[in-house]
């Protein structure tokens, strides 16, 4: 038996599709300033806009986008043909979220622009799975749509994307200052500002302890580009998952920078997902009638 014809578990892929549609539908829900705050701030066009001249559009148009947005992604939680759904979330979440990015960001800002990737990544990447629609959700339960086993390759390109994102990280900061990243001072640096500008006290540790600054650097670039990819190994998963959430969590008590929605949410989902295999096959051994 070949990679690609390698078998997991029957339909994780589509409960991973169903756990990872709602977490992000939750997040746009909770944060309806992705439609309005574009028009009450400077532009600052990302990119692409600016190389096809895609000029701002009204914050009507901006209303129809966010829920197209929405009601695609509804589909695509249901079961409805949730590839082509997909593919349309995925567009309508680039204009969308492209809009809401061509924010010129203030200094004093503790957004990131590059936390909303993931879900891009993840949306288009769910596109290209056969078993992503074999589940569809009825007025009376779960109902199998198709004979499709969810193929071990699915899991491992669905993994490889939340690897990618940070090791992206990771290779940009060593593109930028090398080296120096991990030296300490570096770090030092980013917390000296952050804690002038908030006066946030977690970030003042590090500005006053170069030894832990020095520590950080390096579990940082360790994380992001070498220990991250130990997702794709079944008993290194949860460590790293782990791992990745206390980062996460020390980025948004040191820097208020918030990572863990939507990046670090939507990137549990897998997690979630075998949670609920765990749990049915629990049910399933103690109650077999």
């Amino acid at each position: 038996m070949t990679f690609f014809e390698r078998e997991i578990q029957k339909n994780r892929i589509s409960y991973f599709r169903m756990i990872a549609i709602a977490f992000v539908l939750i997040h746009l829900m909770l944060n309806q300033n992705y439609v309005f705050t574009p028009y009450t701030q400077a532009t600052n066009p990302i990119s692409i806009f600016e190389l096809f001249s895609i000029e701002k559009w009204s914050q009507a148009t901006n209303w129809i986008l966010y829920y197209s947005l929405i009601f695609t992604l509804f589909l695509s939680f249901l079961g409805i043909k949730s590839r082509v759904f997909l593919l349309f979330s995925t567009v309508l979440y680039f204009l969308f979220m492209g809009n809401y990015l061509g924010i010129a960001k203030s200094p004093y800002s503790t957004s990131v622009w590059h936390n909303h990737n993931m879900v891009l990544m993840l949306l288009s990447v769910m596109t290209a799975l056969p078993s992503i629609d074999n589940i569809k959700i009825t007025p009376t339960g779960l109902k199998l749509k198709t004979n499709l086993s969810s193929k071990k390759w699915e899991e491992v390109l669905i993994l490889l994307t939340i690897c990618s994102a940070y090791f992206g990280a990771g290779y940009c900061k060593l593109a930028v200052s090398g080296l120096r990243w991990m030296n300490g001072y570096t770090l030092q640096a980013f917390m000296l500002k952050k804690y002038l500008i908030t006066d946030n006290h977690y970030a003042k540790y590090l500005v006053i302890d170069f030894n832990l600054s020095l520590v950080l650097s390096w579990l940082t670039i360790l994380l992001e580009c070498f220990l991250v990819f130990g997702l794709l190994v079944p008993f290194l998963r949860w460590i790293i998952w782990i791992s990745l959430f206390v980062f996460h969590y020390c980025i948004f008590l040191t820097m208020d920078v918030n990572f863990l929605t939507p990046h670090f949410l939507i990137c549990s989902a897998y997690f979630f997902t075998l949670v609920l295999e765990k749990i049915k096959t629990f049910i399933r051994v103690n109650n077999p009638a």
